[in-house]
């Protein structure tokens, strides 16, 4: 994916492709629908304000909310990768919720650009990339990976559950990772600012802080840790 550089270059330059200076599209008020071929995907863009919600299994995407925002969207797959944003210049307000879905067979990857949020449930795949910039949210329940690397930038919230062999997880800014529910066999954690993270780990944990950050694990596994300012690590239970 062209996750986190990307990522961080758009919330450095205040864009998302939400302009507050830009067009302003107000809602309409009237629900409508509409519905995107999106065969083969198997990344996931966000840069939109609603909730997109993936299951496992080939399905359309199916857009729903206001009629003219519905429409407005800008939607595109490239080479497996599934783009949704607000167009250049504009940005939504929304009057009734925006709800989106989709079903991929094996997803590799999800970025949130923005206040967006994205839910995926059931998850199969060998390495995952997950990556939010901005205020939006991620949802990843009853994961199975071999490898799962996480990147927030900003005040994202990211909440994992399943299992994976190997957890990275980087934290720029003040956003929180919550991998309680996802049993690791082994993880890095490195946080840069005020961001919390929890995770669940069985052999190893290597944890860099960098600011008041602080990091929780549950398990027994060996710790590693470098710790510049009064963040903190701490062993929460079994």
């Amino acid at each position: 994916m062209r996750a986190l550089l990307l990522l961080l270059a758009v919330l450095t330059t205040g864009c998302f492709n939400v302009s507050t200076d830009g067009e302003r599209v107000e809602g309409s008020g009237t629900e409508g629908r509409r519905t995107v071929d999106a065969d083969g995907v198997r990344e996931v863009r966000l840069a939109a304000p609603g909730t997109l919600v993936i299951t496992p299994g080939a399905a359309p995407l199916v857009i729903e909310g206001d009629d003219n925002l519905v429409d407005r969207l800008e939607v595109e797959v490239d080479d497996g990768e599934l783009s949704i944003q607000v167009p250049p210049g504009a940005s939504f307000r929304l009057d009734r919720p925006l709800r989106m879905r989709i079903g991929v067979e094996r997803l590799e990857g999800v970025e949130v650009a923005g206040s967006g949020r994205v839910e995926a449930s059931d998850v199969q795949t060998d390495d995952l990339d997950a990556a939010i910039a901005g205020a939006g949210a991620l949802a990843l329940d009853g994961l199975r990976a071999e490898a799962v690397d996480v990147r927030v930038a900003g005040s994202g919230d990211v909440t994992l559950s399943g299992r994976a062999g190997r957890l990275d997880v980087e934290i720029a800014g003040s956003g929180d990772v919550d991998a309680s529910g996802l049993a690791a066999g082994e993880a890095s954690v490195s946080v840069a600012g005020s961001g919390d993270v929890t995770v669940r780990v069985e052999k190893a944990l290597d944890v860099e802080i960098m600011g008041s950050g602080d990091v929780h694990y549950f398990g027994s596994p060996t710790v590693s840790r470098r710790v510049m300012g009064s963040g903190d690590v701490s062993r929460r239970g079994d």
